[in-house]
Parts: structure tokens; sequence; C-alpha cells
């Protein structure tokens, strides 16, 4: 995206994770810290994570949309590209290809209890400083990120072990 952001979408430097349908927001680095554990351990915990990170928000709904190719790509390029170089695995990382709902949003914290509660207005605060082209939105920004926050739980994860950071995830995505 270079250091010219585009207008059409709130773009953030997070990642989607998923298990059993519900989607969180998590730090980019949060996931690539989760996924140091290897593909089989947190597939076993029941969570997907992220094939890309960086996330495209929509500006109405306040969901997680496909961000817009910046290359052109022929439709046949997966295909080709497995044919010269199979995969020995399916990946079954999170790519969001459809617009989805938001159900969780994490951010990390110095909470002491490993999933901790958090308002609406601390999320907004810690997402907002994954924008990456908040300054180019201004006010629709901050409303989109008000609208992604008040519709899901929020929480902060204490920065632990990457264990105790996949069972964070876990839980938050599925209380109630």
């Amino acid at each position: 995206m270079g250091t010219t952001f585009s207008t059409d979408a709130l773009y953030l430097d997070a990642a989607v994770v998923a298990s059993d349908g519900k989607v969180a927001l998590v730090p980019a680095t949060s996931a690539i810290y989760v996924a140091t554990l290897g593909g089989r351990k947190v597939q076993r915990a029941g969570l997907r994570l992220p094939a890309e990170t960086k996330v495209a928000i929509d500006k109405e709904s306040g969901q997680a949309v496909p961000i817009r190719p910046q290359l052109q790509v022929p439709a046949d390029a997966l295909a080709r590209l497995a044919a010269l170089a199979p995969a020995h695995r399916n990946d079954d990382r999170v790519a969001v290809d459809l617009p989805v709902k938001v159900d969780a949003v994490f951010s990390v914290g110095g909470s002491e209890d490993p999933l901790h509660p958090v308002s609406p207005a601390v999320a907004l605060f810690r997402l907002g400083s994954h924008a990456l082209n908040l300054a180019n939105l201004g006010t629709a920004g901050l409303e989109t990120l008000r609208g992604v926050v008040e519709r899901a739980r929020c929480y902060e994860v204490a920065s632990g072990k990457p264990e105790e950071v996949l069972d964070a995830f876990f839980a938050g995505l599925h209380a109630r």
C-alpha cells in the first residue's frame, strides 16, 4: 500500500483469527507470536491463524472485508503456482474473502490475568494505534473503529508465553 493510503476502507496493521465461525481482530505481532508454536499445536487448540497481517474494515458496516488487490494477477495464478511447486499440506489459515463480522477485539496489555475484559473506549484507543490510514479518514475512521468495538467483545491479553496468548484468544472468542 506504500505511503499513500486508500480511503475506501479503514486499514489496520492487525490480523483476523478464527475459531468455530467466530472472528477476532488481534495485533499482527500477536498472531505472528502465536504462530511460533507451529501449525499443529495451534490447530489442536482450535484456532485458525491469519494468512495476512493487514485487515480492511468497511466504513459502513464495520466488517472485515477483502483487501482490494494492488496487483492484477491472472485468475488461474494459484493453480499454475501449485503445478510448479505443489504444497504438501492444506493451508487452513484465515483469509478474508468475504465480509465478516468481528466478534472480538484483542489488544496486549499489562494485566496479570491472561485474559481481561476492557471497555470499548480502551479497545478503540488501542486498535486506533494500529490504523494505517486514520489520518486520511479522520472522523470517519474513528467512527468506523467505534462501530467495530461497540459490536464486539473487547479484551486485553497479558503478554505471556505464546501458549498463554493462544489460550486467551480461544477463551475470548468462545466467551458468552
